[in-house]
């Protein structure tokens, strides 16, 4: 049975205790078995029977590796590993000092730092169009370079469950004029689609 007591869970399939670095609702790994759990905001952990992935290499980032953006120390305490069609893709989860998140985030050899809130855009501003195409959010334009459909998935360590998905998402992957900022947009479905915003950073610079 599961057990949560004491902001810890309890691996219900090896008994591995484990902090809790997130408020529920979330989605946590096990780190002996790799066994994945569902937390809800009742605190009650169900299965997610997730089919485990062998997507090696899973990281060059350690889960619990430190450092400091924007004058604010965070520690990495999730990893989303994400295979498209036309891209592989590592997300780590930034948790900051003062209990803020981002992503920091390898997409075609850079690393770019997104912001953890989505931005809700209409489907019929993105669906349909194609690489070359120029997309508007929030009155910045973005050019459409790379469009992908996520194939398999993997998760390790906690991450909130908004941002748990391992179904098949279209990914549209955009540029700004200025070259550093990227927006990633997921379309879910022919109604709901969510951009994120990243800024290009230089990985030693977050020492």
């Amino acid at each position: 049975m599961t057990s949560l007591t004491a902001n810890k869970f309890s691996c219900p399939k090896c008994s591995v205790q484990t902090e809790l670095l997130l408020p529920s609702p979330l989605v946590i790994s096990c780190p002996s078995c790799q066994e994945t759990f569902f937390i809800d905001k009742d605190q009650k952990a169900t299965n997610a029977y997730l089919l485990k992935q062998d997507l090696s290499p899973l990281k060059v980032i350690e889960l619990t590796s430190s450092g400091v953006y924007k004058k604010n120390r965070f520690t990495v305490i999730g990893h989303i590993r994400s295979i498209n069609t036309h891209s592989i893709t590592n997300e780590w989860l930034m948790k900051f000092d003062d209990n803020t998140f981002a992503w920091l985030i390898e997409n075609g050899f850079k690393y770019y730092v997104f912001e953890n809130d989505p931005i809700s855009i209409s489907a019929n501003s993105i669906i349909g169009k194609s690489v070359g195409d120029i997309i508007k959010i929030k009155e910045i334009d973005y050019t459409i370079y790379d469009l992908s459909k996520q194939i398999k998935f993997r998760v390790d360590g906690q991450i909130p469950e908004s941002d748990y998905n391992d179904g098949e998402l279209f990914i549209y992957e955009a540029i700004a004029d200025d070259s550093i900022t990227l927006a990633t947009i997921v379309i879910y479905d022919n109604t709901t689609v969510e951009a994120y915003k990243g800024i290009e950073i230089n990985l030693p610079d977050l020492k």
